[in-house]
């Protein structure tokens, strides 16, 4: 109950604050607008997690491919959206999909092949349990990324105080041939939607994009932290409050209660 509160008071702190969310800040440089049909700039040269140098067709022709963006340190979003991909592959895998690629992309340059392997070992652990399709995670320079990131449509901003990105979550599904030919937004992913999607992707379609939702960023997340914590940490302590006042109550209510005396023990016989 404790925790039902919480949530429901944490809600309840951001539709109580619309200025604060609403307000213009560095968030509203990151966004996605879509370009469907683009080619991707096949011959851009990223290093995968096993250091070696590929150029982005290498990982992306012959199959359909799922391709996610996210930064390696990312504290919040970039977790969801992978955990996102992750649950639907695992769906997807119990239904016999046509063949498909999954390649993750850093848009980070400060990230490194070893936190690319390191992620990766962990998510094809977890997948390890049943056939999984080709993860490949790839990190890059700045040119490599900005040239990739722009014909994506996918537009991000590292804020300075933190370190940290404001970005969208969403994931793209190219074509065996590298074009772009599906958006799928947020950080869930229904297998049956991305099924439909690998199987257009397959066969060369361009498809309109599922339910856009208004994107949701990292930096809007970040707003809500400190007010979701005050607020966690005000229900604590009136739960433990109210526990205590409960027990004064009850340990009162026992020490006022007439103690029964035993009876008295019959005197030995002879």
């Amino acid at each position: 109950m404790v925790w039902r509160s919480a949530v429901l008071g944490a809600l309840t702190l951001m539709t109580l604050s619309p200025a604060r969310a609403l307000a213009p800040d560095a968030s509203n440089a990151a966004g996605i607008t879509e370009h469907l049909g683009a080619a991707l700039p096949l011959d851009l040269l990223f290093t995968n997690q096993d250091g070696c140098r590929v150029r982005l067709g290498d990982v992306v022709r012959g199959a359909p491919t799922v391709l996610v963006l996210v930064y390696l340190h990312c504290p919040v979003l970039c977790g969801f959206v992978l955990r996102g991909v992750e649950r639907a592959v695992q769906q997807l895998e119990k239904t016999a999909p046509p063949p498909f690629h999954v390649v993750t992309v850093s848009f980070d340059p400060n990230d490194t092949p070893l936190a690319a392997r390191n992620m990766r070992a962990k998510f094809v652990q977890e997948l390890a349990a049943g056939p999984h399709p080709p993860w490949t995670l790839l990190v890059g320079r700045q040119p490599q990324i900005g040239a990739l990131t722009s014909v994506l449509g996918f537009r991000f901003h590292r804020d300075p105080r933190t370190g940290h990105f404001t970005h969208p979550a969403a994931i793209f599904v190219l074509t065996p041939g590298g074009t772009l030919s599906r958006y799928l937004y947020g950080v869930q992913y229904p297998a049956s939607q991305l099924r439909r999607a690998l199987e257009a992707a397959a066969h060369g379609e361009v498809g309109a994009s599922f339910n856009r939702p208004r994107m949701c960023s990292e930096h809007k997340i970040y707003k809500f932290i400190p007010d979701v914590l005050a607020f966690l940490r005000g229900a604590t302590a009136l739960s433990l409050l109210a526990l205590g006042f409960m027990y004064v109550r009850v340990w009162r209510a026992d020490s006022q209660r007439p103690r029964r005396r035993p009876p008295a023990t019959p005197p030995n016989a002879g």
